[in-house]
């Protein structure tokens, strides 16, 4: 809740969520309405705004990452916090068990339990994630700040290696492929049906310059052959990625 919110209608989760209402200490008069399933909040904005101290737990990472195995409330990848900016970093791998793409979000806490000995139960309010549920990460929205909020929403990306940035302090995550751009071959900083020539070029002649090698191997076979031809055919065909085997 910010200055600018206060006397307004904001609306209120309908869906079961469990997201809270963070607010500055203070004296604040609080209207629902549940006939329109909204809520108003006023009172005086503090003069001096308390700063929240910077976070300096453990973030991990939940779902299909790094071989993982799925979605397990006590496992998860650790995330590297840096001191200086007090922001998180992780690389993780992602394989694509869904049609090509794979889910993940973070939690401040993993459980002691299994998911089926109330392991979810344990970290409910520990875990965060994407502004809406299974928000698909595309190629415009690498390098930009995606919002973070206290729910388990899921991210949903495709099969790649992702350098992930994350600010628990500002809830902002920034997703970067770790290998470069899957399937710009040509470093024209998106993927087209020249990439596609780039890459037959290089099969033909064996000739790698002005070419990434890291983006031309489309389908993470971790080489370059025809079969990434394919896969990036299928690709602009379909706007997806073929799913790793």
């Amino acid at each position: 809740m910010t200055q600018e919110l206060l006397g307004t209608q904001c609306a209120l989760a309908t869906d079961g969520s469990y997201a809270s209402i963070a607010i500055p200490a203070g004296e604040w008069t609080v209207t629902v309405n549940l006939e329109n399933n909204t809520f108003s909040i006023n009172g005086e904005w503090p003069i001096d705004t308390i700063v929240p101290e910077p976070y300096t737990g453990d973030v991990y990472i939940l779902g299909e990452v790094n071989d993982n195995g799925g979605w397990f409330p006590n496992v998860g990848v650790q995330m590297t916090r840096n001191a200086q900016n007090n922001v998180f970093t992780a690389t993780i791998t992602t394989a694509g068990e869904n049609d090509g793409y794979s889910y993940f979000s973070f939690t401040k806490q993993l459980a002691e339990n299994d998911w089926e000995n109330g392991g979810w139960d344990e970290i409910a309010g520990y875990r965060f994630g994407a502004s809406v549920n299974d928000f698909e990460v595309t190629e415009a929205l690498l390098g930009e700040q995606l919002q973070l909020i206290a729910q388990d929403n899921a991210f949903k990306i495709p099969a790649g290696q992702w350098n992930l940035t994350l600010s628990v302090d500002n809830m902002t995550l920034v997703i970067e492929a770790a290998n470069g751009l899957r399937g710009d071959v040509n470093l024209s900083k998106d993927v087209t049906i020249a990439d596609v020539t780039a890459l037959i070029d290089y099969l033909l002649s064996g000739d790698a310059t002005g070419i990434s090698l890291a983006n031309a191997d489309c389908n993470l076979s971790k080489d370059v052959t025809i079969a990434d031809v394919t896969a990036l055919i299928d690709f602009l065909l379909s706007g997806s990625w073929p799913v790793v085997e």
